[in-house]
């Protein structure tokens, strides 16, 4: 699973759609639509949304050059590019919360 901004898609699709088969400004675009791209759209805001969860990496009491995740466990050595994630990999969790 990839979380995604669906408002910046929607728009993204309206843009092109817009740019490409009308010349029709994005404002005036809705009613101009064929029913494929309605379709695509509502599809959008169908689709389940998911609440994010938010964690930190916290150090190991058991091992000094390893880091868990706050929400799920999982734990990281420091030569597995700890800083390079914002996120957990395996629960997806923004590690954007203060220990």
């Amino acid at each position: 699973m990839r979380l995604i901004d669906a408002e910046h898609l929607k728009s993204w699709i309206i843009a092109r759609w817009s740019e490409r088969n009308t010349g029709v400004p994005v404002f005036h675009i809705r009613r101009e639509y064929p029913l494929k791209a309605i379709e695509i759209l509502d599809q959008i805001d169908r689709e389940d949304t998911y609440d994010i969860k938010h964690a930190y990496w916290q150090k190991s009491r058991y091992r000094d050059d390893t880091y868990l995740c706050s929400e799920c466990g999982s734990s990281f050595a420091v030569g597995d590019k700890l800083r390079r994630y914002n996120y957990c990999p395996y629960c997806g969790a923004k590690m954007d919360k203060v220990e």
